[in-house]
């Protein structure tokens, strides 16, 4: 366990999605945590091109690679990590060094989150399940169609990545999973287009 220094506790607002993204643009803020007025689950939004964004409440000990996790950090890049600060936009196949430790990739490659067109990360957690949801674009990308996808992780540690919106460009990602020493994982896509 990491040593604690200092805590200090911040109440978190709760706000409609639209408030929630007015207070973010006011604030000049890139990121805003808060709970959702419409079902009380706790949701971030922020903006970011290559951010890492964390840690963030999952709501459970998630289970993955014999380590359990109660937070983890988001990246603009369309990857979650347990551990990893990484915002790294070139993606890689799993396993190798070349990706962060304790990764999910649900779709990793240059993306942006703009709302000005759309984009948002949204984490929603009511203790039985987190969704991560994606709603952003690629890199140098400015007309639709985005991307849209989610990954749900359970308590058992089930992972479910959902894909609603592709965009134009579906061969340039990484879609898999690495573990914290970056010498287990598996790529269920690589630059290929071949699965999704």
């Amino acid at each position: 366990q990491p040593l604690i220094i200092a805590e200090m506790e911040t109440k978190i607002p709760t706000l409609s999605v639209g408030e929630a993204v007015m207070q973010m643009e006011l604030s000049g803020d890139g990121i805003l945590v808060f709970r959702n007025e419409k079902h009380g689950g706790v949701n971030v939004v922020h903006r970011r091109d290559d951010g890492n964004v964390g840690p963030v409440p999952i709501g459970f000990d998630f289970p993955f690679y014999g380590n359990s996790f109660p937070t983890f950090r988001v990246s603009s890049n369309g990857f979650i990590s347990f551990t990893s600060t990484s915002s790294d936009l070139s993606n890689a196949p799993f396993p190798g060094t070349g990706a962060p430790e304790n990764l999910l990739a649900v779709w990793w490659d240059d993306m942006v989150v703009d709302p000005s067109d759309g984009g948002e990360v949204w984490v929603y957690s009511d203790g039985s399940r987190c969704i991560v949801q994606f709603s952003v674009r690629r890199i140098g990308q400015f007309s639709p169609p985005y991307y849209e996808y989610q990954a749900i992780l359970y308590p058992n540690g089930e992972i479910v990545y959902q894909y609603n919106v592709l965009g134009s460009t579906i061969n340039s990602c990484t879609v898999g999973i690495q573990n914290g020493t970056k010498d287990d994982g598996v790529s269920v896509e690589n630059n290929t287009a071949s699965y999704l």
